[in-house]
């Protein structure tokens, strides 16, 4: 072979790799896709996230789902009592404490960056403590 067909070979196989997936999701979305029964009795996928709030942030600070997905967040507070509001999705709990987790569903179907704040006065931090929630297209 020659340099040119090994080098376009290469270019072919990188950007093979930059668009993996595991199973059907991309590796760049958030949590996992879960299967959970609804309450109507139907089986339903969610992308299932794992929050901890702390003083005076999120982890992950980050969040990206799929537009269209339904989303459960699953939170908890590492120290204080903490809150989570989502404002262009309505989500909002005041009530997050430390060894619980708390449920928190939405859709997402408003694509672009979203932000996520504390919705519980929780510290001197508290103005600043914020997340990003990124909705991706499909």
């Amino acid at each position: 072979m020659t340099r040119f067909t090994l080098a376009l070979l290469a270019v072919a196989a990188l950007s093979t790799l930059s668009f993996l997936s595991y199973g059907e999701e991309p590796l760049f979305y958030s949590g996992a896709l879960v299967r959970s029964r609804a309450a109507d009795g139907t089986t339903e996928t969610v992308r299932e996230v794992r929050v901890t709030a702390k003083k005076y942030h999120y982890e992950p600070a980050e969040i990206v789902v799929a537009q269209g997905e339904k989303v459960r967040l699953l939170v908890t507070s590492a120290d204080v009592r903490h809150g989570l509001k989502i404002s262009d999705f309505n989500v909002s709990d005041s009530n997050i404490v430390r060894g619980k987790d708390t449920v928190l569903e939405f859709v997402a179907d408003k694509p672009g960056t979203h932000t996520i704040k504390c919705s519980h006065l929780c510290g001197f931090g508290h103005l600043g403590m914020s997340g990003k929630l990124l909705v991706k297209k499909l």
